[in-house]
This record gives C-alpha cells, sequence and structure tokens, in this order.
C-alpha cells in the first residue's frame, strides 16, 4: 500500500504545473494537503512538503487559493488535529506549521493578507504553540515531527511580516517563555536555536535591549520560584536546561555579529546564575 501510495504521489509531483489550469492544480494541492501529517519520511519529506512549498514560493498558486490554504491548514483538521495527544497526530499539525510559515513568508513579498487576517493568524499561532503537547524532535521510523521547531519557524515568518506591530512582541516572548517550561519538554533538537531565531527577528526590527533583558530576569525569577516550590525536580530539570541552552544560543548568535555588548554580559551572568542555581541542587 505504501509503495503504491508513493508512486502514485510521485507521479502527481512530476506532473508539469504549467500546463494545469486552477481547478486543476488545487485538485492536486488538496491531496497533498490530506496527507500533509502522512507518519512516512518518504512520503511526507520526500514529496508531500516539497511540493506544497514549492507551489507557495514560486508563486504558482494565485493569492486567493494561497489564503484559502492558509485557512485550512489552521482548522480543527490541521493545526489543531488531535491537539493535546503525543501521537502520529504531530506530523500533521508540524508540517501544516510549515505550510503556514510558507504562506506567510510569501505574504510578506505579496501582501494579499488583510492587517485582520494576520491578526487572526497571530492569535492561532501563539495559541497553537502554548497548546502542543507532543514536543518530540526525531521520531525512529516515522521521521521528524519537531512541532516545536517548525511551531518557531512559522512564529518568526509571522513576525518578520512588516504588518505586525511591536506592540505584539509581548505576547511573542510570553509564549516563547510557555514553551520553554513545557512540562513534556527536555529540547535536544536544537529547538532552542529556533526559539533564538524569533527573538533575532524582533531585534532586527527594533525590540529594545532593555525590554529583552527585563523578560530574561523573569525567566530566572521563574526558575528560582520553581526550585524554591519543588527543589532539585524533573521538572525543575528540564526547565533549566531549555533555559540555559536558549540563552547560550541567543548569546552565540548576538557574539557572532559582534553587536549588543551589554546585552550580551547580561545574557553570560545569567546563564552563570542559572548554572549556579543548578549545581548547589
Amino acid at each position: 500500500m505504501k509503495n503504491i501510495l508513493v508512486k502514485n504521489i510521485s507521479e502527481l509531483v512530476d506532473v508539469d504545473l504549467n500546463v494545469l489550469n486552477r481547478h486543476e492544480l488545487r485538485a492536486i494541492v488538496d491531496v497533498m494537503l490530506e496527507l500533509i501529517g502522512y507518519p512516512e519520511p518518504e512520503l511526507r519529506d520526500g514529496l508531500v512538503y516539497p511540493f506544497l512549498e514549492e507551489v507557495i514560493s514560486q508563486e504558482i498558486l494565485s493569492p486567493q487559493d494561497a489564503v484559502e490554504i492558509l485557512y485550512i491548514c489552521m482548522d480543527e483538521n490541521h493545526l489543531y488535529y488531535k491537539l493535546g495527544g503525543i501521537c502520529d497526530s504531530v506530523f500533521k499539525r508540524a508540517f501544516c506549521c510549515l505550510i503556514i510559515a510558507a504562506i506567510l513568508d510569501a505574504n510578506t513579498k505579496r501582501k494579499f493578507l488583510s492587517v485582520d487576517a494576520l491578526d487572526e493568524v497571530f492569535i492561532k499561532v501563539l495559541d497553537y504553540l502554548e497548546k502542543e503537547k507532543d514536543v518530540r524532535g526525531y521520531v525512529e521510523g516515522k521521521g521528524w515531527a519537531h512541532a516545536m521547531a517548525h511551531g518557531a519557524d512559522m512564529l518568526q515568518c509571522l513576525v518578520l511580516n512588516p504588518q505586525i506591530d511591536s506592540d505584539k512582541y509581548p505576547d511573542v516572548l510570553s509564549t516563547i517563555e510557555v514553551c520553554l517550561f513545557k512540562d513534556t519538554a527536555t529540547y535536544i533538537d536544537q529547538e532552542e536555536e529556533r526559539f533564538v531565531g524569533v527573538v533575532r527577528a524582533m531585534m532586527d526590527k527594533g525590540l529594545q535591549g532593555d525590554v529583552l533583558e527585563r523578560w530574561i530576569q523573569l525567566l530566572l525569577s521563574r526558575m528560582a520560584n520553581l526550585y524554591a516550590a519543588e527543589g532539585f525536580s524533573y521538572k525543575y530539570y528540564r526547565a533549566n536546561v531549555n533555559v540555559i541552552n536558549f540563552l547560550k544560543a541567543l548569546y552565540f548568535n548576538l557574539k557572532k555579529d559582534g553587536d549588543r555588548l551589554k546585552l550580551r554580559v547580561f545574557i553570560y551572568e545569567s546563564i552563570k546564575k542559572l548554572q549556579k542555581l543548578y549545581s548547589a541542587s
């Protein structure tokens, strides 16, 4: 069955898209969307996602179709599909994140989404990231789920949109904080790097260092409160690893460009405080 499905999808992918009319193209895209979360990496990673990403990034889809697909990807059967469980449903959610990211990136160049639509996407993206519990990276035999990394990519593409104002940045930072403190998460597949990408996108658009320092201080206070309440629990250990790794990734991301010295010093001192708290446990 798998081989037959791969063969059939391969034939669809190989179709000359230039000879298709809009309805024929949408028919193929709709088939791909039905298979976006298929738990078979050869099909999902090798055929379905690359096809969808190409028709979006290469402007093969019309703006109207791109908007329609965006709303499909954000619905209860896609981004919210069985949200809250830890099972194969994560592949559909995680790869819908990438399709949403591709559409958001296309919108930054072509501006086919209204401000109201972007506000709706913003709410959905933050809500999804806060509610996702399946934080697995690589799943043996089924490939990459990586929902948090893909979700961070989606959030970064959203933040980079010129229509997203800086008054939304505190909500973005709060969502990243939620992700760092998820009970189910010890990030081991460079998810922290993807969250740093979101922060750098905001910084490049004007997020001030003092705002970021206050937020990092909140992370440290939350860690101290967690330790006071639970001691060296597994929950505390996971959060400590996530926050330290995030701060390290942010520090080196800033250092490679040689900028934000004051902020880098603050981050360095914050890491030392967390490590000291850890060693005292």
